[in-house]
């Protein structure tokens, strides 16, 4: 598990994850200051998906604004920030594309 992911899942349940390994110690005193936010990081971390598509959704959904989300319930990110990544983008099962919005399926009615 790539260390991002760890990193915000002792965030997260704020408790030790069993059998991790020493050279991940560290993780325990990374700040976690910013505007990067997800919803229903409990379905995120549960879902049994390529680590590949955890990764690329993780640094998707931090491109968005915290702020738009906060005033107006925003959650999507536009297609346009990222369209470079396009193929990858259409690829991933943790994502869905509607009027050139991402959207995170993982935050969507509990992850279903």
């Amino acid at each position: 598990m790539p260390d991002i992911i760890k990193a915000l899942e002792i965030h997260y349940y704020k408790r030790l994850l069993p059998n991790l390994k020493e050279k991940d110690k560290y993780l325990y005193n990374v700040s976690y200051a910013g505007n990067s936010w997800i919803l229903n990081p409990e379905v995120f971390f549960n879902i049994k998906s390529h680590i590949r598509d955890k990764v690329f959704a993780l640094y998707l959904a931090s491109k968005r604004d915290y702020t738009k989300y906060k005033l107006y319930g925003d959650r999507g990110l536009p297609l346009s920030y990222v369209e470079e990544y396009l193929p990858f983008v259409k690829t991933n099962k943790l994502i869905r594309i509607e009027n050139n919005i991402i959207y995170f399926t993982f935050e969507e009615n509990n992850g279903t």
